[in-house]
Order: C-alpha cells, then sequence, then structure tokens
C-alpha cells in the first residue's frame, strides 16, 4: 500500500501484491498451496479496478509451496516492475511502463470516463442526478508509472481462519486442524 494517497482512496493510489496465496491443500482445491500470483490494484473504484490487466500466477506441478521455504521477491523502477520467486529468473508478473500511461492502458477513456482533472461533485437536472466520478488521476504527472511512481510500504499479511467463500467448511477444518491444536498448546503454556 502507498505511503501516503497521493492519487486519492485504493485503488486510485496503487497496491503491490507481491505474492497472494491460499493454504488449503491442492488435492481439494485448485489455486491452493501449489500457486502463487502477484498483482497491482489500479483504478477509480472497486469496480474499475484493473488488477486483471496486471495479475499473474504461478504453478507448481507435483509440489506446493508448504515443502520448502521460497524467497518471492520484487524488482522495481521506473520503467518497470516485476515479481519473482526464489530467483530473478522465475518472474510471476513482468509490467513495463514504456509507451503508454497508466490511464491509456485502464482503457476507462473508452470506458466513457475522460481525462479531466480529479473532480467529484453531483447535479440535479429535471429532477435526474448526474454524478461526476472522479477521473484520471494519474496522466498530469506526466510518467508513465503513475501511481506506481511513490513509496509504498511493505505489508507481511497471514490471513488465517475463516472461508471466505472459497473453501467448503468441512475440508477447512481438516486442512487447518494440526495448527489449530498447535496455537492452542501455545496459548495453554
Amino acid at each position: 500500500m502507498p505511503e501516503d494517497s497521493v492519487y486519492g482512496v485504493w485503488p486510485k493510489s496503487g497496491e503491490i501484491d507481491i505474492v497472494e496465496s491460499r493454504g488449503n491443500s491442492p488435492k481439494n482445491y485448485s489455486g491452493a498451496r501449489d500457486t502463487a500470483s502477484s498483482a497491482l490494484h489500479w483504478g477509480l473504484d472497486f469496480n474499475t479496478d484493473k488488477f486483471l490487466q496486471t495479475t499473474n500466477k504461478h504453478y507448481l506441478r507435483r509440489s506446493d509451496y508448504s515443502e520448502g521455504f521460497h524467497t518471492f521477491g520484487l524488482e522495481w523502477s521506473e520503467n518497470y516492475l516485476y515479481t519473482y520467486i526464489d530467483n530473478r529468473l522465475l518472474r510471476v508478473l513482468d509490467v513495463g511502463f514504456g509507451g503508454r500511461n497508466m490511464w491509456t492502458r485502464s482503457g476507462l477513456a473508452k470506458q466513457g470516463y475522460s481525462q479531466v482533472q480529479p473532480t467529484f461533485f453531483s447535479e440535479r437536472i429535471n429532477e435526474l442526478t448526474v454524478v461526476h466520478r472522479d477521473e484520471d488521476p494519474w496522466s498530469q504527472t506526466g510518467r508513465e508509472n503513475t501511481p506506481f511512481d511513490q513509496s509504498f510500504y511493505l505489508i507481511l499479511n497471514v490471513a488465517v481462519g475463516g472461508t471466505g467463500g472459497y473453501f467448503l467448511y468441512v475440508h477447512f477444518l481438516f486442512d487447518i486442524w494440526p495448527y489449530m491444536r498447535f496455537l492452542c498448546l501455545l496459548s495453554v503454556q
């Protein structure tokens, strides 16, 4: 997440996900601990988040990420951003910033958004409410890597518990039971 929301609230100021992975068994779920994904989040709001344009996954075959230690890395400059696993040759996400800015890349102008300075207001016209939404927050910088041209925090997030709608509850309990037993023993001592 950015240190300052220079271009506005999430996702206008961007978000970099170096790695996301679910800890469930690949025997029960696709996209489980044999899968690692990286993503950039950027857009005007939740509904226009263009992360699908800048998301990629890496799948392990006949193994999963819980079978050993791994390095999840990020290399980032004004010209490119890429994530990798274990070494720079195994890139998960590779985004070049040359040639066009993120507003052009987003395609939002073709969806009816305009390239004007950010404004937000609504007005009533003959009993209809017209909402003028925030528009292009990035082009005024003149940089092709905006909003990824600012300082970001490194957040290490390990989410434990719940199914999040992704997993059947019964499989979830079997997957986490050994760990929950261990955590309970730690809290008792």
